[in-house]
């Protein structure tokens, strides 16, 4: 099964879990930039682009990598949700998640944050 498919699936488990909106919104939200962080990344793999200077010259080395980078998109999502309180702006919330998610994924490929597949 790949990352896009598994995510999918973790997708449909939490809209039939039972939690209420403001208990799925977070989860939903990570797991969405999750499935956006993979098909990103698994494009900048193939064409070598704006982060080329960043990955290896391995492709098989950034395939290996692009689960921690993919979890590292939904960690930082996870880790910011909720910070803009009071009053809570559900719109506010999904932006500082969505920079957040961006600031920890970008940092784990430049700096090599939480360790990686060298």
């Amino acid at each position: 099964m790949q990352i896009g498919e598994y995510l999918s699936r973790l997708e449909e488990e939490v809209v039939q879990s039972g939690l209420n909106f403001e208990q799925q919104t977070p989860l939903l939200l990570a797991l969405a930039l999750g499935k956006a962080s993979n098909e990103y990344w698994l494009n900048q793999i193939t064409v070598f682009a704006a982060w080329g200077p960043y990955l290896n010259a391995e492709s098989f080395i950034n395939y290996a990598n692009l689960p921690h980078w993919v979890s590292s998109t939904m960690f930082g999502s996870l880790l910011a949700y909720g910070l803009v309180k009071p009053p809570h702006i559900g719109f506010a919330d999904m932006f500082v998640s969505t920079v957040a998610a961006t600031g920890v994924v970008a940092g784990k490929v430049v700096f090599n944050w939480m360790g990686a597949v060298n």
